[in-house]
C-alpha cells in the first residue's frame, strides 16, 4: 500500500490511497492540482502554473512502485532526481511536479498477490491511438514496444515466480472475443519465433526448455501479443491461463479494453475507419487545446487530401477525378474557415496551391502526379505533428 502525502497553504494534510495507478495534473478547468483516480478527478487544494494537464502518474508494476512523467512541462522530480521514463519508488520520498512539493509513503502493496502463493501475474495493454498504457504499464514496456510495432495493440503478461525452483517449460492459453486476433507472440528477449497454435476465439504458445525461456526461481519473465481486430470503436475482452508442471492451471483475469483502430498513420486511420479517425485525432492531440468542430474539421479536410492521394497513386490519373476533388477541398476551406485557422489553415491553402500548378492537362503528367502524391500521403501525419507540437505550447 502507499500514499500520497498533500499539504496545502492552509496546513491541511491530505492523505491519498494509490491503490494501482493515479495521474496527477492541473485540473481540466483551472489551475487547482488534481489527482485522477479510477474515473474520479480529486482536487488537492493546490494552485500551481508550472504543472501540466496530465504532468505524471504513479503506478505499481512487479510489486514495485513507480512514478512517470506524462512529456510535462516543467518535468517530474523524485528526491529532487529528474525522471527519465519509469523511476522506482523505494521508500518514502518527496516528488516534485514543476515546483509543487508532494510526499509519497510507501507500505508493501496489497493488492498484488501474496508471497505465498506459488505464482503470480501481472497483465497490461498497450493502446496506440492513445500513445499509452490502459491501467498502467510493466517498466521498460513502452522502450520495447517502440523497437517492435508502436502502431500495434499489445497485450503483455508478467510471470512471477514465487517458488525456490526454475519453471523450464510452460504454455499460455488465450481466449478472446471473436473478432480479435492474436498476429504474433514475443518472450522478451527472445528473437525466434514461439510455436503457437491460433484458433478462433483462442491462442497457445508452447514453450520447451529448449528455447532457453525459463522462468528462474523467485524471478520473473514477459510475454507479449500482437493484437487486431477488424471492427473499430469496439470493446473486446482476453483472458488466459498460464500452465506449467509446477504451478498446474494458473488463471489470467480477463481484461476487457476498447480497439480504436491500428494507429500506423493519420492517413491509414482514415481509409481504413472513417468513423475513427475523429477519436483518433482528439486522443493524439491535448484536447484542452482544440475545440470538438476544429478537430471535426481537420479530419475532414485530412479525408479529401488521403483520397487525393489515393487517386494519383493509380496508374492514369484523370485530371478530372483528381481536380474534382481538389475543388471539393477548396469548398470545404472556404466553409471552414472560422474553425481552421492559423498553420493548419494555411498548410491546406498551400496543398490547394500547388496542385492548381500542375492539374493543366487531361491526364496529369506522371511526374506531377508523382509529387502530388507523396505530399498528399505524407501530409496528414506531418499536419497532426505539428498539432501535437502547437498543443503543448498552448495547453502545457
Amino acid at each position: 500500500m502507499a500514499y500520497l502525502i498533500v499539504s496545502s497553504i492552509k496546513g491541511i494534510e491530505n492523505r491519498i490511497e494509490i491503490g494501482r495507478e493515479i495521474e496527477i495534473g492541473r485540473k481540466r478547468d483551472g489551475w487547482e492540482l488534481a489527482v485522477r483516480k479510477n474515473g474520479e478527478e480529486i482536487p488537492l487544494g493546490i494552485e500551481d502554473g508550472t504543472v501540466s494537464r496530465t504532468h505524471a502518474r504513479i503506478y505499481w508494476a512487479d510489486n514495485k512502485l513507480f512514478i512517470q512523467d506524462l512529456r510535462s512541462k516543467n518535468g517530474t522530480y523524485l528526491d529532487e532526481e529528474i525522471v527519465y521514463g519509469d523511476s522506482e519508488i523505494k521508500k518514502t520520498s518527496e516528488i516534485r511536479l514543476g515546483s509543487a512539493k508532494l510526499k509519497v509513503i510507501v507500505d508493501m502493496p496489497t493488492f498484488e498477490a501474496k508471497v505465498d502463493q506459488i505464482i503470480s501475474i501481472e497483465r497490461t495493454i498497450y493502446d496506440p491511438c492513445k500513445g499509452d498504457f490502459i491501467e498502467g504499464q510493466l517498466p521498460r514496456m513502452k522502450e520495447w514496444i517502440n523497437r517492435y510495432d508502436p502502431g500495434a495493440y499489445w497485450f503483455a503478461i508478467s510471470i512471477q515466480n514465487n517458488t525456490d525452483r526454475a519453471i523450464e517449460e510452460w504454455d499460455v492459453d488465450l481466449e478472446m472475443s471473436s473478432a480479435l486476433k492474436v498476429d504474433d507472440a514475443k518472450i522478451e528477449g527472445i528473437e525466434r519465433e514461439l510455436p503457437h497454435e491460433a484458433h478462433l476465439k483462442s491462442f497457445k504458445i508452447s514453450v520447451p526448455e529448449a528455447y532457453g525461456t525459463t522462468i528462474p526461481k523467485r524471478g520473473a519473465q514477459r510475454v507479449y501479443f500482437k493484437l487486431r481486430a477488424e471492427k473499430p470503436k469496439t470493446t473486446y475482452e482476453i483472458s488466459g491461463v498460464f500452465k506449467s508442471a509446477i504451478t498446474g492451471d494458473v488463471p489470467i483475469r480477463a481484461k476487457e479494453f476498447k480497439y480504436l483502430c491500428d494507429a500506423r498513420s493519420l492517413r491509414g486511420t482514415i481509409l481504413e475507419h472513417p468513423e475513427a479517425a475523429l477519436e483518433y485525432v482528439e486522443t493524439q492531440v491535448n484536447r484542452y487545446s482544440y475545440s470538438p468542430a476544429e478537430m471535426s474539421a481537420i479530419v475532414k479536410g485530412v479525408s479529401i487530401v488521403s483520397n487525393i492521394g489515393r487517386l494519383c497513386a493509380s496508374r492514369y490519373s484523370k485530371r478530372a477525378d483528381v481536380g474534382s476533388e481538389v475543388e471539393k477541398l477548396k469548398g470545404y476551406l472556404k466553409n471552414v474557415g472560422d474553425k481552421l485557422v492559423g498553420q493548419s489553415y494555411n498548410d491546406f491553402e498551400n496543398l490547394v496551391r500547388e496542385m492548381d500548378a500542375v492539374l493543366f492537362e487531361e491526364t496529369v503528367p506522371e511526374k506531377y502526379a508523382e509529387r502530388i502524391k507523396r505530399k498528399c500521403l505524407v501530409f496528414p501525419d506531418e499536419l497532426l505533428a505539428k498539432l501535437q507540437r502547437q498543443s503543448i505550447e498552448r495547453g502545457g
